[in-house]
């Protein structure tokens, strides 16, 4: 519900007192706010059932007309596939959404501290190194799209070709049990989104957001002047240092003007 949320949470977005909020943690898909409605008709699916009797034991419960209901609904069904809220009974494996290295595993010459982000495709680590420094640690997790492979290669090509500006450097490559994996510079920081609440909510003027935008502004003109498009813009993707400075990551999907021959293009 979203009344359980903290209210600098529900600050953050417009809903109603009645709304629900949808989040799984590990999907790149931004989270959905459902009325109460659609909540009931998704709260069905909390047990393996199929989409006809999931309408039909909620259009009974409501006596609501199931043809009707089912209509009504569709859209929203079909993007909660999509997006991976709704997923296959036979899919579901009761370990997939734990980490799969823990804390004091040695691994891409560290020891991981701490499992900082899990998602469907990646995992990313806080390592610390052997100098005593630290460094994340981007894994690939199975993918059943086989994408993952080739994003990766192109991530590190790029990566490798910016050179830490104004991205994180690229510090190694290699696989551990098969999955292939991307050492890169520790940057400390937290996502724009998340930034800019923070300055209104410590009452900034309108100059300290602006500053946020030229830095962001000028990262991007950095990137593009190394012939790099990101290809994929959000806020999550945006890092912000205490000090202001900005970090561009997650570069899978980008496009390289002048790559190399055999450069993997992407998906989209």
């Amino acid at each position: 519900p979203v009344l359980e949320l903290p209210e600098t949470v529900r600050a953050r977005f417009t809903h109603e007192a009645e709304d629900w909020a949808l989040t799984h943690p590990r999907l790149r898909s931004a989270s959905r706010i459902l009325d109460a409605r659609a909540a009931e008709l998704v709260s069905e699916f909390r047990e393996p059932v199929t989409i006809v009797e999931a309408v039909i034991r909620y259009s009974r419960a409501k006596s609501a007309d199931p043809e009707t209901t089912l209509e009504e609904a569709y859209p929203l069904l079909e993007q909660l596939v999509s997006n991976g809220f709704l997923v296959p009974a036979a899919a579901v494996d009761g370990d997939s959404h734990l980490p799969a290295l823990h804390p004091g595993e040695e691994v891409a010459g560290g020891t991981v501290l701490e499992c900082v982000q899990s998602l469907e495709d990646t995992e990313i680590y806080l390592l610390r190194l052997e100098d005593g420094g630290t460094a994340a640690l981007k894994i690939e997790r199975p993918s059943p799209t086989g994408r993952i492979g080739g994003v990766f290669q192109r991530e590190a090509a790029i990566l490798e070709h910016l050179a830490g500006d104004p991205t994180p450097r690229l510090l190694g490559v290699g696989e551990h049990l098969g999955r292939r994996w991307l050492l890169l510079e520790w940057c400390p920081g937290i996502d724009v989104a998340h930034r800019a609440w923070e300055l209104r909510a410590a009452g900034a003027e309108r100059p300290e957001l602006l500053a946020l935008c030229r830095a962001i502004a000028a990262a991007y003109a950095r990137l593009h002047a190394r012939g790099v498009v990101h290809a994929d813009v959000h806020p999550r993707n945006v890092l912000v240092t205490a000090e202001g400075q900005v970090r561009l990551v997650d570069f899978g999907l980008s496009r390289w003007d002048d790559a190399p021959a055999g450069f993997p293009s992407a998906w989209r």
